[in-house]
């Protein structure tokens, strides 16, 4: 082997590890997405939380908070584009901050700063990049299935 297909096999391992590192509720990433959504008669919400290395959680929220469950994972490559897409497009640009009965939230929290658009009332009408982006993860996060429980 060539020094540089050495260098190029550590580089590349290196960096499936650093993606694969597994996050729990108690040690989050620096970076995570939340979307979120209900409201209505119920009064219940569902809340997706993603992150960088597509671990998925999910918890609904009546009365009471349930805990985040955590569920299949999302391929990385789409991880990645979601996380890319909200800062491309300026999601959070959008500034929207209008709940109503039926509320959608999109958060992207880190270390540094929380950005979020929250809209629903009869105040915006979310622009047509807002609500193709919260179709593509809504598809993503409802084709996936709770994990088992291990103690």
């Amino acid at each position: 082997m060539t020094r540089y297909t050495i260098l190029l096999f550590a580089s590349l391992m290196l960096t499936m590890c650093a993606s694969s590192k597994r996050y729990t509720l108690e040690e989050l990433p620096e970076k995570r997405m939340h979307f979120t959504f209900g409201g209505g008669f119920t009064g219940e919400y569902q809340e997706y939380m993603v992150f960088p290395n597509g671990q998925l959680f999910h918890r609904k929220r009546v009365i009471s908070e349930l805990p985040f469950r955590e569920y299949d994972p999302i391929d990385a490559k789409v991880t990645k584009d979601l996380f890319e897409t909200y800062e491309k497009q300026e999601i959070a640009g959008y500034g929207y901050d209008d709940p109503g009965n039926m509320t959608y939230t999109i958060m992207q929290i880190s270390e540094s700063d929380t950005t979020s658009i929250t809209w629903g009332g009869s105040n915006v009408k979310p622009d047509e990049t807002v609500k193709t982006y919260w179709r593509r993860v809504m598809q993503e996060v409802s084709e996936k299935k709770p994990l088992p429980v291990t103690k």
